[in-house]
């Protein structure tokens, strides 16, 4: 195969929250590839943002579901078809079909990007007809990808247990900043970052705000956001709870450094979470804030080369209380976090972790294909 000049990344979400494929597609740009990052429009999508990558957003009829996914995979197929490049880019098990087929219909060569361990997502707990569907997918099309890419160690020996062939590991790392500001004097207040879904420990977190003296500020939208504002107004704390609601990767950016805190909290739902590397750890080490976080293997891991995190084992309402108190009243052990987050910004950023990513690139492209093993 030869050089490859445009690349087209398929997503199952609207685009204009994903920070790790703008970052890919932007990487992808910059390093003299046409990237175009390809999703869906939903009822509310914002109007894009200008990019230096083609952005495009396929309307589907069905909103979620199986007739959501074979819908989805089904026009991306079609306007793939139409709209021919030299490689595609499947982030997740959601958009592998249409990789794989494209592969088979017209031998173009695929990269499988997962974000998570998929079979393993809590989502698919006890719902053996589905996961056995994902599976099958994942077990025709995955031998067959150019190359492997995902985004914690944990998930990629998962992967390469299973498959036995090599899954490169590119952490979802922020850009660098600048060196955040010195923060006045003022009521201290707790950021989270992500989807308000379930098992995020978010309806605990709340809770645990009776607790706690300081506000929380929820930055994203998910299937719990309606009962977690219920549980908030039930609870007589929804003057503590602050729902920003979908905020843009750039104004997340100068919005974050402002916090005391950060949140990352995770409930032990299967391996896809516990092997799981939330982006939300870089942006608040990048942000200078520290954070209370899950003690799980990844980032028990980063948290023994930069001590820049709480890590915490009990979720529960008193458990993320007791954790987030330490935080904000042991000035001695927020000072050294803070420090350590204003060394380790220095080294976990996306221009790093991106030169891995021209690599993977550069091998695909000057050597042809590349061994399954």
């Amino acid at each position: 195969m030869g050089r490859i000049k445009k690349i087209q990344i398929l997503v199952s979400n609207d685009l204009s929250f994903d920070q790790r494929m703008q970052r890919i597609a932007q990487r992808m740009q910059d390093n003299d590839y046409e990237a175009e990052l390809i999703g869906r429009e939903l009822p509310g999508s914002e109007p894009f943002r200008m990019r230096d990558y083609q952005q495009t957003r396929l309307r589907c009829f069905f909103k979620k579901g199986p007739l959501f996914y074979a819908e989805l995979n089904l026009r991306l197929i079609l306007y793939l078809l139409k709209n021919p490049a030299e490689l595609t880019w499947s982030v997740d098990a959601d958009t592998l079909l249409a990789a794989y087929v494209i592969k088979k219909l017209r031998g173009r060569p695929y990269v499988y990007d997962a974000h998570e361990y998929f079979i393993g997502l809590p989502e698919l707990t006890g719902r053996k007809r589905v996961r056995f569907v994902w599976k099958l997918i994942e077990d025709r099309a995955v031998p067959g990808a150019r190359a492997c890419v995902t985004v914690s160690q944990g998930v990629a020996a998962l992967y390469e247990q299973r498959y036995k062939r090599k899954f490169e590991v590119i952490r979802n790392m922020p850009e660098p900043t600048a060196p955040p500001e010195e923060k006045a004097s003022a009521r201290p207040w707790i950021i989270y970052q992500g989807a308000l879904n379930a098992g995020r420990g978010l309806e605990q977190a709340i809770e645990a705000m009776n607790e706690v003296n300081a506000r929380l500020v929820l930055a994203g939208e998910g299937d719990l956001s309606e009962e977690l504002r219920r549980r908030a107004a039930d609870l007589n704390i929804d003057k503590k709870i602050f729902f920003a609601g979908y905020v843009q990767p750039e104004e997340l950016t100068k919005l974050t450094p402002r916090a005391t805190l950060g949140l990352n909290l995770l409930e032990e739902k299967g391996q896809s979470y516990y092997h799981s590397l939330a982006n939300k750890f870089f942006s608040y080490v990048q942000a200078g804030i520290p954070q209370l976080c899950i003690d799980f293997p990844e980032y028990r891991l980063l948290n023994e080369s930069f001590e820049v995190a709480l890590l915490i084992d009990n979720i529960s309402p008193s458990g993320i209380a007791a954790g987030l108190n330490k935080l904000l009243e042991d000035k001695e052990l927020y000072k050294r976090l803070q420090e350590n987050c204003l060394k380790a910004r220095k080294h976990w950023t996306w221009t790093k972790e991106a030169r891995k990513l021209t690599a993977l690139l550069d091998r695909i492209s000057g050597t042809g294909e590349m061994s399954s093993n």
